[in-house]
């Protein structure tokens, strides 16, 4: 898809829009493939534990309402979104 930004021209990729998806979304469209972890995932999942102040407790609570461990949410927050994109078909 090709959208207009600032009078350019900008070349969107397959999976653009996968990055709105909220988490129930990511987590009900499959199993993401693991992915090595280069540090990022890591600090995405360090920043997802403390967002909002919610203590351990309550981030293990929602992770489970989503149907999700840790684990698996790291998998989701390691993902590309043409990877996402792929799994929803």
């Amino acid at each position: 898809m090709t959208v207009m930004v600032d009078r350019q021209s900008v070349t969107l990729g397959a999976g653009w829009w996968a990055r709105g998806l909220n988490l129930a979304e990511r987590g009900n469209a499959g199993t993401a493939e693991a992915v090595p972890d280069d540090g990022r995932q890591q600090r995405r999942l360090a920043r997802w534990r403390t967002a909002h102040g919610m203590e351990a407790e309550l981030f293990g609570r929602r992770l489970a309402d989503a149907g999700l461990s840790e684990d698996g949410l790291s998998a989701l927050l390691g993902e590309a979104p043409d990877a996402v994109a792929a799994r929803l078909g």
